[in-house]
């Protein structure tokens, strides 16, 4: 009787196990799904503030003067 009895155990500690694998690989499935994710946003992020700085780099230019081509239209003005 006690045979019966721990194979059943048995039984039901490898059907847990078997559960527990396929919550593990889920989880493992949808950590990589996040990380892709994260490096998608700090890629766009990344780009996104290079054009930000560039941007900013070309208006500060603009209102300084120190712009060659905003220069260069100042001088071209009719004598």
């Amino acid at each position: 009787m006690e045979t019966i009895d721990d194979f059943t155990h048995t039984k039901s500690r490898l059907q847990e196990v078997d559960d527990k694998d396929a919550e593990i690989a889920a989880l493992r499935a949808e950590i990589d799904e996040l990380k892709r994710e994260r490096t998608e946003i700090a890629e766009a992020t990344s780009s996104y503030l290079h054009e930000i700085n560039r941007v900013t780099t070309e208006v500060a230019r603009r209102l300084k003067g120190t712009d060659d081509r905003v220069r260069v239209k100042s001088t071209l003005r009719a004598v």
